[in-house]
């Protein structure tokens, strides 16, 4: 089922709370890129489900992620540019 953008809008603003994000919804949110997320789920740093095809980020964990503030930046000399 393909939700359009007003079914999206509408239902933000329903008041109801949002359980997971797709991958592509948890860039958009945190602003990471989709391999970092990637990169997280197969670490365990979030906690994920799969639903068919599609992956459910759980809100909490991306939540919970992000107020830690566990990514860090690499320094000079190393490769890379973020790392959790």
């Amino acid at each position: 089922m393909t939700h359009t953008n007003k079914q999206r809008k509408e239902r933000k603003m329903s008041g109801i709370k949002r359980l997971g994000y797709s991958k592509k919804e948890a860039v958009e949110a945190t602003t990471l890129s989709l391999r970092s997320i990637d990169n997280l789920i197969a670490t365990g740093k979030l906690k994920a489900m799969k639903a068919g095809s599609r992956v459910i980020i759980s809100a909490d964990s991306l939540e919970s992620f992000i107020k830690k503030g566990t990514m860090k930046f690499r320094t000079s000399g190393q490769e890379g540019g973020l790392h959790a």
